[in-house]
């Protein structure tokens, strides 16, 4: 019986060196969210990585800040009369 073919580079994976200058930028920077890290990994030519393997690598670390939203100033719909 014949076997499929095994991929040898998983084409999306991130590589080493791309996961550790995401740790260790966020070691440096801590309080920088997800999308700054990857904006700065990008502009400091440290890693060009998306947004969500960002905050994949973070989330398997425990390292996602918390998003408090702030309470609305108006209410939103129709004014009550």
């Amino acid at each position: 019986m014949d076997e499929k073919p095994i991929a040898r580079v998983i084409p999306n994976k991130l590589l080493k060196e791309e996961e550790k200058a995401i740790i260790d930028y966020v070691l440096i920077y801590p309080e920088q969210r997800h999308r700054e890290i990857q904006f700065n990994l990008d502009q400091e030519h440290l890693a060009h990585v998306f947004f969500s393997s960002v905050y994949r690598r973070l989330k398997e670390r425990n390292l996602v800040k918390e998003h408090h939203l702030k309470a609305p100033k108006h209410k939103k719909g129709r004014p009550t009369a």
